[in-house]
């Protein structure tokens, strides 16, 4: 767009003057130039937001804070690499929190196609603890923020978990949000089964923005902090 020109009128907009303003010698009074539509406030948000997340998903320094991280959403890990043995005996009764990704579109917003996706975190266990949040990413976020990390973080066994729902293909051709509908399927079977490094899940929450202070995601948190104390107590006795 030209500058100085916005949705086809001069930014120099001029407003005619009343008559005792013209009797004061005033000719013509001139107006701020017209701010962002709210389509363009609205782009350049989702923008801010989906590169601070990138950032964060591909820092090699907050992937070392992994174990830290997780217990935000009462997920247990040793290290980067590795669960503890209470995760995954909570993973093997069914009673983890869990993620949950789905793709529910896309829309064209400030000449980009955004990806419009709902996230949560739950436990099967318990009725009310389940953080619910939704956010914008490009391909582009997907590929460089998750999918290429993901890739990396688990190996040998990408390929194994997911031969069969390829990520979306470079470009967006036709299918392409059925591609990451399936792919992002396969992530949180993976997560959610202790099949992946919790350094791909940290980097997963990190991704979609996870409201670490949600309320609700508190007292997941907490609840999981709970079941620990009880079982301690419970092996003392």
């Amino acid at each position: 767009m030209p500058e100085g020109k916005r949705n086809g009128k001069s930014a120099d907009v001029r407003a005619s003057v009343s008559a005792k303003q013209k009797k004061l010698g005033f000719t013509e009074m001139e107006q701020a130039p017209p701010g962002p539509n709210k389509e363009e406030a609205e782009a350049a948000a989702r923008c801010s937001l989906a590169e601070k997340a990138l950032a964060q998903a591909t820092s090699e320094e907050l992937r070392s804070c992994s174990p830290e991280y997780l217990s935000n959403f009462g997920m247990l890990a040793d290290s980067g690499a590795l669960w503890s043995g209470k995760h995954l005996t909570r993973a093997k009764e069914e009673v983890q929190p869990m993620l949950e990704i789905v793709i529910r579109g896309h829309e064209e917003l400030g000449s980009h196609t955004w990806y419009i996706i709902d996230c949560a975190v739950w436990r099967p266990c318990m009725e009310f603890a389940r953080s619910e949040w939704r956010c914008y990413r490009r391909l582009a976020h997907l590929r460089q923020g998750l999918h290429d990390p993901v890739k990396e973080l688990s190996g040998h066994s990408y390929a194994k978990h997911f031969s069969e729902s390829p990520f979306a293909y470079h470009g967006a051709p036709a299918g392409t949000t059925a591609r990451l509908r399936a792919w992002c399927q396969t992530l949180c079977r993976c997560i959610n089964g202790c099949d992946t490094p919790p350094a791909v899940v940290a980097t997963a929450l990190r991704f979609f923005g996870a409201p670490a202070k949600d309320p609700a995601m508190i007292a997941l948190a907490r609840s999981c902090e709970e079941d620990e104390r009880g079982l301690s107590i419970a092996a003392e006795e």
